[in-house]
Formats: C-alpha cells, sequence, structure tokens
C-alpha cells in the first residue's frame, strides 16, 4: 500500500493498476477454482483509493480496468465524467478522483566514469553521479565487469558541496 501512495513513482499509473492487480489476484483464495471479481474487488480495495484510474488512457482503461468489473458501475461512470471535465461528481468514495498525473522519477542516464590506482599500481573505476534539484532512487545495483572475478561495490551518497 505504501507504493501507491507515493507522489512520484517510476512507473505508469497503468504499470501501478497491474501490479496492484497482480498482488490482489495472488492474495485472493478461489472458491471452486474460480477468483471472483467481488473477491478481487475486496482485495484490491485498500489500493483503489490511490490509484490515479483518472490519469489513465481511455484504452488502458477498458483494455486494463474495466474488462475486470472490479469498479462499480458509478465508479466507472465517474471516471468517465472526468474525462469530460466534470470532477464535481457523486462518486463511491472508494476509488482515487485525482486528474493529475503522478510526478515520474526518471533514470539518471548521465555518468562520470573514474579512474584510479590503488596501492599495487592496478586500475580501478568508479561512477560519480551528480544531480541538482532531483533526487536519485537506488532500486538495484548490478555489477558487469570485463574480468570474471568477484568484486567489492561501495556506493556513498553525500551531498553537493555548495561553491
Amino acid at each position: 500500500l505504501h507504493i501507491v501512495q507515493q507522489e512520484a513513482l517510476s512507473v505508469s499509473e497503468v504499470e501501478v493498476w497491474r501490479a496492484a492487480l497482480n498482488w490482489a489476484t495472488h492474495q485472493v483464495q478461489p472458491v471452486d477454482g474460480i477468483i471472483s471479481a467481488e473477491n478481487l474487488r475486496m482485495t484490491i480495495l485498500p489500493f483503489l483509493k490511490h490509484i490515479r484510474l483518472c490519469t489513465m488512457s481511455t484504452d488502458d482503461l477498458v483494455k486494463e480496468v474495466f474488462v475486470n468489473e472490479i469498479l462499480t458501475l458509478q465508479e466507472m461512470g465517474a471516471i468517465s465524467r472526468s474525462f469530460a471535465g466534470n470532477t464535481e461528481s457523486h462518486c463511491s468514495a472508494q476509488i482515487c478522483t485525482i486528474t493529475e498525473k503522478r510526478e515520474r522519477i526518471g533514470k539518471l542516464k548521465t555518468f562520470t566514469l573514474k579512474y584510479f590506482f590503488n596501492q599495487y599500481g592496478s586500475c580501478g573505476g568508479g561512477i560519480e553521479l551528480t544531480t541538482k534539484g532531483s533526487d536519485i532512487e537506488l532500486c538495484s545495483v548490478e555489477c558487469k565487469a570485463y574480468l570474471s572475478e568477484g568484486y567489492d561495490i561501495t556506493i556513498s551518497i553525500a551531498p553537493l558541496s555548495v561553491t
């Protein structure tokens, strides 16, 4: 639930929906081998207040959201009316009515490769990431090296010095 409450994410809202639906599908106990839309709705309900359905394209809504029959007719109508600019409709308090897209956290693609020599004279390397006025979220670090031997990775984060 914490993830869908964030104001900024690195994925689109349809990907947020898919992840929540996938999680809910794995949480629901099938009855006679069938997962009902009602049981799925009850499981995904805490997330609906935070998934910005009104920011999705109509194509994504139809193909990804409405097809699952999780939302009520009133909720689907309220989302449809939001596309027409009518945000003051009487709607279920169960869904998110925010029409502004979340801020996107992008991947930093620019970096500086740093070379240095250690006490044994061999060359090592490092990457220096510098940003100003933005955040960096480190999700995973993978070390791919020319040599097959193991490497230690150290990540240090420090504020930029003011000059």
